[in-house]
């Protein structure tokens, strides 16, 4: 199962007035995410360890209490996809 890290060398996030905010200090293209999408990336951040699909969802079920899994994993991969297409975590 692929696992997930930041791509640290490459971005910088913040909280602007609300919106959670990466920064590619490479393509100097930014991204705003949801609570959601926060939620996520800062699981990854904060993660001793490479994520999978599975260890995110567990998470966001705890936050968010959502049952059904399955969806919110699908979900949840289609995200990574993103985040991986800009380069803003990469498969380990």
């Amino acid at each position: 199962m692929k696992k997930y890290l930041v791509n640290q060398d490459m971005f910088g996030w913040n909280d602007i007035d609300g919106d959670f905010l990466i920064y590619s200090t490479y393509t100097e293209q930014y991204h705003v995410l949801n609570d959601t999408g926060k939620t996520i990336f800062e699981t990854i951040v904060n993660s001793i360890e490479p994520l999978n699909v599975k260890d995110i969802a567990e998470k966001l079920a705890e936050v968010y209490e959502n049952e059904n899994k399955a969806d919110v994993e699908s979900d949840i991969q289609t995200f990574l996809n993103q985040l991986c297409h800009f380069d803003i975590l990469k498969e380990v």
